[in-house]
């Protein structure tokens, strides 16, 4: 059997692996077993493991991962041959005493050589797409529940947004929190602010939010936060800069007809923080866009031109730009 499987993120590949490894009469660590990167070790070192079964055994299940598709240029390939077709004429006629499952982290390329062959040799193809906000809140409240922990009304939606769609992140916080929580019970939303921080980058774009929703006193309240955490104000106005240019995009993306899924899907960032910037645009001009850009280079010109300090700076261009 020949079994393809993508998805966006590692994680989710390698969750959907070990679901598919429960129905296998294989399992990992079995000397009939074997994991291979191709982008490590070469698309030869495949076909070795393809063409060859362990003394005693009728049967072997081959996992590769980093397989480069032959037309993206994606994947790493530091050596063996270039061409896949070694490769891609095994698959014409598959050893069926062989399983190769192959995982796969990003978009099918449908025009690629070796899926055209995988899909030639029916193989079966599993694309494991990323959650949609609905889908997220239903499997974190499911995942707790499986656990013995219950989440309070907003829990999972804070999380959620914490954890920004990345599931890899969501195993780790997810794991922290069930360590707090010990024999179970239920989980507050305030217990997820406290131990679930958000990455830099979230707390620029929650600043920038505040600062455009008329919270001004909010946004100087995350400021003032990260600024205690250490964050120099160059390098957090740099951040808020980065939101305002994503808000410009977005803007431009809308007008042209995409959803905010469809310009998350563009821009490459989670439909929840787009959701929030097409609400935030919805009650913004673009002249405040272009002004808070504008108050963010006068502020770092004079930082660095030594004109004025720069927690006091940051402090003013926040109140420009918060109007």
């Amino acid at each position: 059997m020949v079994f393809f499987l993508s998805a966006v993120q590692p994680a989710m590949a390698q969750s959907a692996l070990r679901q598919l490894l429960k129905a296998s009469p294989i399992k990992k660590g079995a000397m009939n077993y074997v994991e291979i990167d191709v982008g490590e070790e070469g698309v030869e070192a495949l076909l070795d493991e393809l063409t060859s079964l362990p003394l005693g055994f009728e049967r072997k299940l081959v996992v590769a991962t980093n397989l480069p598709l032959g037309t993206s240029g994606k994947g790493r390939k530091k050596k063996g041959p270039s061409s896949l077709d070694p490769l891609i004429e095994w698959l014409g006629h598959a050893d069926p005493s062989v399983d190769l499952y192959i995982l796969h982290y990003g978009e099918i390329d449908r025009q690629s050589p070796l899926v055209k062959a995988l899909l030639a040799a029916k193989a079966a193809v599993k694309e494991v797409k990323p959650f949609t906000e609905s889908e997220w809140l239903r499997f974190i409240d499911s995942w707790f529940a499986k656990r013995g922990v219950s989440l309070e009304s907003g829990a999972a939606a804070e999380l959620l947004e914490r954890i920004e769609g990345d599931y890899a992140r969501f195993l780790s916080e997810g794991a922290k929190l069930l360590s707090y929580k010990g024999q179970g019970g239920t989980l507050s939303r305030k217990e997820i602010v406290s131990l679930v921080h958000r990455p830099l980058e979230s707390n620029a774009f929650a600043l920038t939010d505040a600062l455009f929703s008329s919270d001004s006193a909010k946004a100087f309240k995350i400021a003032a936060d990260l600024r205690e955490g250490g964050v120099e104000p160059i390098l957090l106005a740099r951040m808020v800069l980065k939101q305002l240019l994503f808000l410009s995009q977005m803007r431009y993306l809308l007008s042209q007809g995409l959803n905010s899924d469809r310009a998350a899907e563009e821009l490459g960032v989670h439909p929840y923080r787009a959701k929030i910037a097409e609400k935030t645009l919805a009650r913004l001009d673009k002249g405040r866009i272009e002004g808070g850009i504008e108050a963010l280079h006068s502020f770092e010109k004079s930082v660095l031109s030594g004109e004025k300090e720069a927690g006091i700076a940051f402090v003013e261009c926040l109140a420009e730009i918060a109007g």
